[in-house]
């Protein structure tokens, strides 16, 4: 079982506080600088942004160490780029951060609920099986789906301490060919199951022969109905019929099917809180006559199951988990424990605390942050007019005058 993360030990923020004075971000214009004095308590580190209205914008640090901020005289130093979790840019105003130190919570792996073929994290997470088919001698191949896809598996008897026999699954070789000898009912010839389940009528059957001299058959038979699939293997010999095992698997795609057989550790049904309140560690840095309390919740993801505030802010990573469906979190009336399920579909684990108080809260401040600023629109040059040429009269031919005429001479007497 996956429990949750090792925390790192605490150090004095005051002496590293001169180490960190030289390695103080340089803020850039869209940048705020949030200096905070975390809690005296050995954790790791979540940080948020709020708005005005309360609302978490900016999931700043999640379970971070002290060792991720930059350490200085008055406190840690981060910083925020006034966007929020998506990246988008946000409004002018006003906005708040604060988080949570949390401690080791001691989240411990109880075990697994709801599938017989699952008993370590290591098994292979069979969700359901499509069809079954006798291999030679004492084993079965299985097909079906698993969280990540289809998968192929051998089913076969494997002695453990104490010489008692377990059948295990173990994934099939890729040249393994699955047999066509898949039966949709029992043949007429062969006997019925002893003890037939009811509450899951068979839908496949397959055979071989027993190894050995004794002349008897195997037989395997796949039975479902709507809450789950079960697989019976017996030997039968002459009218002699030897059990070899029966493995159920329990639908838990969501948290409603699992719910009927889900029990709290002191045998009640196990009851599923949307959020949880719980009083945490008063903060003696700050004046708090109470202690303080924290709306918790549990989301499925898929790095695993996740506690959060209600709010939305991550607190600690409780599993390592890939392709789960749900998870969910309760305590009996009265219990400081408290339960935490979740499923991939093929396999319900469970994990326990009652150490959920181990954490405290901080506020780092309220600032107001001026939004990015926008670019200065430059209008475009407006063309200047282009004024009309002056039309360049044509030059005037010159006209060439015309010559007098010289008078004639005066007649001469």
């Amino acid at each position: 079982m996956n429990s949750a993360p090792a925390r790192r030990p605490f150090r004095s923020l005051f002496s590293a506080a001169l180490l960190g004075l030289a390695s103080l971000p340089v803020l850039e214009a869209k940048e705020i600088q949030i200096t905070f004095l975390p809690p005296p308590m050995q954790g790791n580190v979540s940080l948020g942004i709020y708005d005005h209205e309360g609302r978490l914008v900016r999931t700043l640090h999640s379970e971070a160490p002290y060792e991720a901020f930059v350490m200085a005289l008055n406190g840690l130093v981060t910083k925020w780029d006034g966007r929020d979790d998506a990246g988008a840019p946000l409004p002018a105003g006003r906005y708040r951060a604060r988080g949570y130190v949390v401690g080791d919570l001691k989240v411990e792996g109880v075990g697994y609920e709801g599938n017989d073929w699952v008993s370590d994290e290591d098994a292979p997470r069979l969700r359901r099986i499509s069809r079954l088919a006798a291999l030679p001698g004492q084993a079965l191949l299985l097909e079906g789906e698993t969280p990540s896809g289809p998968g192929r598996f051998t089913a076969a008897p494997v002695v453990e301490e104490g010489a008692q026999t377990e059948w295990k699954l173990t994934p099939a070789p890729q040249e393994t060919a699955f047999p066509e000898a898949v039966e949709a009912a029992p043949p007429p010839e062969q006997p019925e199951l002893p003890e037939a389940q009811e509450a899951f009528p068979v839908i496949a059957l397959a055979s071989a022969p027993a190894p050995g001299e004794s002349g008897g058959r195997l037989l395997y038979a796949l039975g479902a109905n709507e809450s789950g699939q079960q697989v019976r293997g017996v030997e039968v010999a002459g009218e002699e019929v030897r059990p070899l095992f029966e493995k159920t698997i329990h639908f838990s795609d969501r948290l409603e099917q699992a719910l009927p057989w889900l029990k709290f550790p002191n045998g009640t049904p196990f009851a599923p809180a949307a959020v949880l309140r719980v009083a945490l560690q008063k903060n003696p840095l700050l004046e708090q006559k109470e202690r303080p309390t924290a709306k918790l919740k549990v989301e499925a993801r898929e790095s695993g199951m996740v506690l959060l505030t209600a709010d939305g802010l991550p607190l600690v990573q409780l599993s390592e988990t890939p392709h789960l469906r749900w998870a969910a979190l309760g305590r009996p009336e009265g219990k400081k424990e408290v339960t935490f399920f979740e499923s991939d579909g093929a396999v319900v684990a469970e994990y326990r605390t009652a150490h959920i108080a181990e954490m405290m809260s901080f506020d780092a401040g309220v600032f107001h942050w001026k939004g990015e600023p926008q670019p200065v629109a430059t209008p475009e040059p407006t063309p200047e007019a282009t004024p009309e040429p002056t039309p360049t009269p044509e030059p005037t031919p010159e006209v060439a005058p015309e010559p007098i005429p010289e008078a004639a001479p005066a007649p001469q007497p």
